[in-house]
């Protein structure tokens, strides 16, 4: 400390001494206040530090909490006020955990352990539940806890995922073991019994089926009941209104108790479980997709137990898991009963079938035969009248005469087209691989040497392949080629594509063109046979085209559509599935 003076004279030594003596308390107090300040700014740093860590910090000192910071707030969903009057981490857990939370708290105090590690469900102040997990350290003296630090964090996302992931897994395990044991209910049944009571820690439960002959739950599986009772379970009537089962049974609804000693439910119906010191039932319909009663399944616990809203929704799809188990267990024991009378409406079709395919063959003799004839000496005649009697013959005449000869070609054309149509159903097929791209350039120069002055720009990708027959593979693009060709006619420079691209995983080859197109609307006419979708006079046809093309890619497993806009063209699509791998059909 300096003191600025002027002409200050004879100070005693009593004087400097006290002055001295000044000069180190202020400077002592200036000390004082400077780490004093440190302090408190060291103190807001950490406290800064410490509310912005991940993890919910609460400091507890003579079971009273002294501190919380605000991830700590955030986890349990209380305000400062009303956490720090809170008086344990007790009162935050749920029925199903406290004593779960009771144990791991004694265990340290008796062990006097300073490090401890407990995940349990928490409830916060507006009801919701979190998983918790929080990481304890106690401070100690003289064997009695001082301090207690919890680190606590919200683990909630991480534990739904994985009880998820532990419910698909069941659900998967029970649909495997519904596959190798559909054939023997009891088994299971014990099973799916097992596995609920495993996965959610219950005592005891069972299966029973509804015999409708006797109006009765008859006991199918069961664990835990029969060492409880000392007895077997017996059938109980579904009309008896003393027993949850047989309500479960008659309103085939569902009941959900979590605390049966805090139950709303009716009292002849909680009395004999109450008695039995049963905490926690659930209890389920077995119904099938009709609505038709087959049993119920029931399970149940000496604990009381919370049951969120996504276990409700993954005991429903367990049940429904078996009751279409034993629905087709029921299926198979009828279709059993039915194998012999089966057998012989087979053979019956069979030979049906047989006498339907001779009398086929016989129209198709017929047609090819018995129709012709009369069609060609029509025909025939018509000719010679245009050649022989042409002067005779004014112009009115020769048109209907030429007009004779086309219809009687149109109608040889349709017959043609008919034998074509009833040979595809009794034709094996005889499966190799076949280069689309090869068939395509022969059936397109067949049409240019036919029609040599069109001018057509064919577009064919090059090594397309596909496993099929290769006769009715060449009709299905001879069609589908000839109908771009004939369709694209009017057109002074016509455009027509070949290609194959991929549609939702799948190969699917198509033929397109820059012709007249169709109407959308009229598609589903479009594979009809005898339907046309354009006049005769604009352009020729039968209308069995495409109907050939359709059957004979649905007997390859494979389908065809079209797209089109009218004056736009059109393209045809068309798959053709591999049914065998290219190394079978070189065998």
């Amino acid at each position: 400390m300096i003191i600025h003076y002027r002409k200050i004279t004879g100070l005693s030594e009593q004087d400097k001494t006290f002055f001295d003596t000044i000069t180190t308390i202020i400077g002592t107090s200036i000390q004082h206040l400077e780490v004093l300040e440190d302090l408190k700014y060291s103190e807001d740093r950490y406290k800064s530090t410490v509310d912005t860590l991940l993890d919910g910090i609460t400091v507890i000192e003579n079971y009273k909490i002294v501190y919380v910071n605000e991830r700590a707030l955030e986890i349990y969903g209380y305000p400062r006020e009303e956490y720090l009057k809170i008086y344990g981490f007790l009162d935050l857990a749920p029925e199903s955990e406290k004593e779960k939370y009771v144990k791991v708290v004694q265990r340290m105090l008796a062990n006097q352990e300073s490090l401890a590690e407990q995940d349990f469900w928490i409830t916060r102040r507006d009801g919701t539940n979190r998983f918790v997990r929080n990481k304890v350290y106690v401070r100690y003296i003289d064997g009695k806890p001082l301090n207690m630090y919890i680190a606590s964090s919200d683990l909630t996302k991480g534990k739904i995922a994985e009880d998820s992931l532990i419910r698909e897994r069941l659900i998967f395990k029970l649909v495997a073991e519904i596959a190798l044991f559909s054939r023997d209910l009891t088994e299971l049944n014990e099973k799916m019994i097992r596995s609920l009571m495993d996965l959610y820690e219950f005592d005891m439960g069972s299966i029973r089926l509804f015999d409708e002959a006797s109006n009765k739950l008859i006991l199918s599986s069961e664990f835990g009941l029969t060492d409880l009772l000392g007895e077997e379970p017996q059938p109980v009537d579904i009309s008896d209104t003393g027993f949850l089962v047989t309500k479960v049974a008659r309103d085939k609804k569902s009941f959900f108790i979590s605390d049966v000693e805090n139950s709303d439910l009716e009292e002849r119906l909680l009395n004999r479980t109450r008695k039995l010191k049963i905490k926690c039932v659930v209890a389920f319909p077995i119904i099938s997709d009709n609505d038709e009663l087959i049993g119920t399944l029931s399970l149940a616990s000496y604990k009381t137990k919370e049951i969120p809203q996504d276990d409700v929704i993954f005991f429903e799809s367990v049940i429904r898991l078996l009751a279409t188990a034993i629905r087709r267990k029921q299926a198979e024991d009828e279709l059993r009963k039915l194998n012999e009378e089966l057998e012989l409406r087979v053979q019956q079709r069979t030979a049906q079938l047989v006498s339907v395919n001779k009398e086929l063959e016989a129209f198709s003799y017929s047609v090819s035969h018995d129709l012709r004839t009369p069609l060609r000496s029509i025909d025939g005649f018509s000719q010679a009248l245009l050649e022989d009697y042409t002067d005779q013959l004014d112009e009115t005449g020769q048109d209907y005469l030429t007009r004779v000869r086309s219809a009687c070609k149109r109608m040889s054309n349709l017959i043609d087209d008919i034998l074509s149509l009833s040979r595809l159903t009794r034709k094996n097929i005889d499966l190799r691989v076949i280069n689309l791209s090869k068939l395509a350039n022969e059936i397109i120069s067949e049409f240019q040497e036919i029609e040599p002055d069109r001018k057509v720009n064919v577009k064919i990708k090059k090594n397309l392949q596909a496993v099929g027959d290769l006769t009715l593979i060449r009709t299905v693009l001879e069609n589908l080629f000839g109908n771009a060709w004939k369709f694209t006619s009017k057109k002074s420079k016509a455009r027509i594509h070949f290609g194959k691209k991929i549609i939702n995983n799948e190969e699917v080859y198509f033929i397109q063109d820059d012709g007249v197109g169709f109407n959308q609307a009229y598609q589903d006419k479009l594979f009809a046979v005898f339907q046309r979708l354009h006049m005769y006079n604009e352009f020729e046809g039968t209308g069995i085209g495409l109907a050939i093309v359709q059957r004979i890619i649905n007997r390859h497993g494979g389908r065809v559509w079209a797209e089109s806009k009218m004056s736009k063209g059109a393209t045809f699509y068309f798959t053709i599935p591999a049914e065998h791998s290219v190394k079978e059909i070189n065998m």
